[in-house]
């Protein structure tokens, strides 16, 4: 019988070892790109981290369950893989160097002394959760982030195409990156019904809702290729007439579940045929019922039928004779998107009657190119802001490198512009501020950047009401016609500079609970854990390893010793700066998830004392046989 599997922290700390060392490198603007093979045998060179973790082979039940987790939370952020790994494997080292008693040559009574210390540690990891991330550590995450819902509309694009350059940051060249996330932003842009931070959210969720059947892939193209299409892009394209337009009327549509010519013919007997004269009478009586539907779609003035399966010569023959667009073999789960799109029914049967609600009104039906490939567009009368992202790229694998690249950057922007007044809300420290006349956002970061007292940073926030983001909240002209204000868009400077924040609240409360010993622990091991993020974009920078280059020591004694918070680490210059200037953002509540989601993994691991196989019995004979085992 197979033995159980000890479960401890050490064990725990190796295979998140193996992770980082596998992802390090591909951390930051500076990465670099990992290559790897698909079940399928395609080879793909990318560096974003839940790709390469599903690539990963892991065989140990604990670094299955890892990798498990972070894939969950990345699904829903599109982003933090590797910090997710770099931040745990960080949080186990600090457990191990604070009880160097766990070996595995402890004896029994050590070891009760330290599950009863785990005990404890888990307790204090679940109020500092509950307890000083909420009331304290948000709260000071907040008031140094950025309200973007208080800037002008196109201050808010600018914000937008900011906020996905920083995600896409080391998956692609500089100018690749620009482009891409100018595309990208003006694709849920273009979705949104209206200027609104609350309609560009649901635009951001219904592509993400849809995302397989919103973009289409063109192999063979350069990136630069890319582009937005109007309309419904269907991978299909059979079409045997083009409707004769007049002027500009609308052309009416029709979908099909299925194929209407095949359905048996209406009559309370069954038909047969013993003799040549029969079956002809029989495939009369057939084509007879054909034609009937096709008058039935001439007379509802449908021009364009579009069909799940593969129509027959004579179906087409009957449909194109009267004049009407034929688009068959789409497959079901593009119809269903559009249908979905313009709230018309699929039919899976031959009606009696049509209904309007089975059909829908388009401007046009015409073949487009994608790549090599030669499509159908359906181009919709209402709504006007649906539209397709075509991908374009060299090889295939980096067609579906962009493919993954722009879902994830969809929903970063997603949880971005999630972040609402109910945010601030759970936060009672915080208070708003009067607003101030326009200034640059820019300048603002400049401004608290630049400050190099504490009584100079103390006087902005009281000025501002807002700390860092009283000041950039604002921003925006007091005679400004467009505003944002139906949601609040939350954002920080990248570089890791809300983990430094954090860590440096943190170690002031370490400072402060020494006299509780595992609460203390646990805020000194957080603390010393979040400084992994702007540690490794350091390493990962040109500067690290130069003779002119500071040490990341060094850098945080500047840190600390500036009055300034609002400050992060360059990726590539490996500098400390002020990010924001740079057009730098992250969204504040994801650093946040990020951290309550890191502590719940290892709470949970910590509760972890072994791993028990089970075994299928499938007979007497195997449970008689086990059971001697055992003997």
């Amino acid at each position: 019988m197979a033995k159980e599997l000890v479960i401890n922290v050490q064990s725990s700390l190796a295979i998140c070892d193996s992770l980082t060392d596998l992802l390090r490198r591909s951390f930051g603007p500076n990465a670099f790109q990992v290559l790897y093979t698909t079940s399928t045998g395609k080879v793909l060179v990318t560096s974003d981290g839940s790709t390469i973790l599903r690539a990963t082979n892991v065989a140990h039940p604990v670094g299955c369950w890892l990798i498990s987790r972070v894939v969950s939370f990345h699904s829903q952020v599109g982003d933090c893989a590797k910090s997710y790994i770099f931040l745990i494997r960080e949080v186990l080292e600090g457990i191990c160097q604070e009880f160097g008693s766990m070996s595995k040559n402890m004896d029994r009574r050590s070891q009760h002394v330290s599950r009863e210390e785990m005990h404890d540690l888990r307790r204090a990891l679940s109020d500092m959760l509950h307890g000083c991330l909420p009331k304290q550590i948000l709260p000071s995450l907040l008031q140094e982030s950025f309200d973007a819902s208080q800037v002008t509309l196109a201050d808010f694009h600018n914000l937008g195409e900011n906020v996905i350059n920083t995600h896409l940051a080391g998956k692609l060249s500089p100018k690749q990156n620009k482009f891409f996330s100018s595309l990208l932003w003006n694709f849920i842009a273009r979705s949104a019904t209206n200027a609104s931070i609350l309609a560009l959210r649901q635009a951001a969720q219904n592509i993400v809702d849809s995302f397989d059947v919103a973009v289409m892939e063109a192999a063979g193209l350069p990136i630069e290729s890319s582009h937005i299409e109007n309309g419904v892009i269907l991978s299909r394209d059979a079409v045997t007439h083009l409707p004769r337009r007049e002027g500009d009327a609308p052309c009416s549509v029709m979908i099909w579940g299925c194929d209407p010519f095949k359905a048996v013919p209406a009559s309370v007997s069954t038909l047969s045929a013993r003799t040549i004269s029969g079956l002809v009478h029989t495939m009369q009586y057939v084509r007879g019922q054909a034609v009937k539907f096709v008058d039935l779609l001439v007379e509802n003035n449908v021009r364009v039928v579009l069909c799940s399966e593969c129509l027959s010569a004579t179906s087409l023959s009957l449909l194109q004779r009267a004049f009407i667009t034929v688009v068959h073999t789409v497959p079901l789960e593009e119809l269903l998107r559009l249908s979905h799109v313009v709230n018309a029914q699929i039919l899976y049967e031959v009606p009696t009657e049509l209904q309007s609600a089975m059909i829908f009104s388009a401007l046009d039906v015409k073949q487009v190119s994608v790549g090599s490939r030669r499509c159908t567009k359906v181009l919709l009368n209402t709504p006007p802001c649906v539209c397709h992202l075509i991908l374009c790229a060299p090889t295939e694998g980096m067609c579906k490198v962009l493919s993954l690249s722009a879902m994830n950057s969809v929903k970063v922007i997603n949880v971005w512009l999630a972040s609402s007044q109910e945010d601030f809300n759970q936060c009672s420290d915080i208070t708003t501020g009067p607003s101030k006349p326009s200034e640059n956002p820019k300048d603002q970061v400049q401004k608290c950047s630049n400050s190099h007292s504490p009584m100079d940073c103390e006087m902005t926030e009281h000025r501002t009401g807002h700390g860092l983001s009283g000041g950039l909240a604002g921003t925006a002209s007091g005679s400004c016609e467009e505003r944002l204000d139906e949601k609040r868009g939350l954002l920080i400077p990248g570089g890791g500079s809300a983990e430094l924040l954090a860590s440096r609240l943190l170690y002031q409360k370490y400072r402060d609970h020494r006299d509780n010993q595992y609460q203390s622990l646990a805020e000194k091991i957080v603390a010393n854990a979040l400084l992994c993020i702007p540690r490794t974009l350091h390493q990962n920078s040109f500067a690290y390893g130069s003779r002119d280059s500071h040490s990341f020591v060094k850098i945080l004694e500047q840190y600390f010793g500036s009055a300034s918070r609002g400050l992060g680490i360059e990726g590539k210059a490996g500098q400390l700066s002020a990010l924001g200037e740079r057009g730098v953002w992250e969204p504040t509540m994801t650093r946040y998830s990020l951290w309550c989601s890191v502590i719940e993994t290892v709470i949970e691991l910590l509760k972890m004392d072994a791993i028990v196989p089970v075994l299928k019995i499938g007979s007497t004979q195997d449970a008689t046989k086990l059971q001697d085992e055992d003997r």
